[in-house]
């Protein structure tokens, strides 16, 4: 950033003051877990076909612990071809 603003500086530190209290925080495996990665995706008409919407979810796991999961509308309408 080039004009760094007070709100700029307020927020980063904010962040940093996040962090500072999350250094002993994480995901500890032993050798013997086996550990594998896993990851599901799942796609709906948002309970409708005729909507054109469709809403994406996924969420992604190391082990026992899932590390990462997402959920989200499609912004754009999707249009298909009908199949004659």
């Amino acid at each position: 950033m080039v004009k760094p603003t007070k709100l700029h500086w307020k927020a980063t530190k904010q962040v940093l003051i996040y962090l500072r209290g999350v250094l002993d925080f994480g995901l500890w495996y032993r050798r013997s877990d086996g550990v594998n990665i896993q990851g599901f995706i799942d796609l709906d008409w948002v309970g409708s076909p005729s909507y054109r919407k469709r809403k994406f979810r996924a969420i992604f796991s190391v082990g026992l612990a899932s590390v990462s999961w997402y959920s989200r509308k499609q912004r754009s309408i999707a249009l298909g071809l009908e199949e004659s």
